[in-house]
């Protein structure tokens, strides 16, 4: 048990490296290496980054919609749209 707890806690360093934007190459290489092999580093990953999705949506300040242009989704409304159903799963 003490190896996975050591497991997920290096997951969720790695994770809030990634989300604070200063992660280097070499923890994106270890933190893809972590959740190829092991189930419950996916799982903290994905813990993680659901978290990381809900607090945004809970925090951030909205963001106006814009109609689109045809050919293109404007990153912001793909993420109010994923905010949207963090809210009503």
């Amino acid at each position: 048990m003490h190896d996975l707890e050591q497991l997920i806690e290096e997951v969720q360093q790695l994770v809030w490296a990634l989300v604070d934007e200063v992660a280097t190459d070499e923890q994106m290489r270890r933190l893809e290496s972590l959740v190829v092999v092991h189930a419950e580093a996916r799982k903290a990953y994905v813990d993680c980054m659901s978290l990381h999705a809900e607090l945004h949506c809970m925090f951030a300040p909205p963001q106006p919609i814009q109609p689109l242009t045809l050919g293109k989704t404007p990153s912001r409304l793909l993420k109010n749209s994923a905010c949207t159903a963090l809210l009503w799963r």
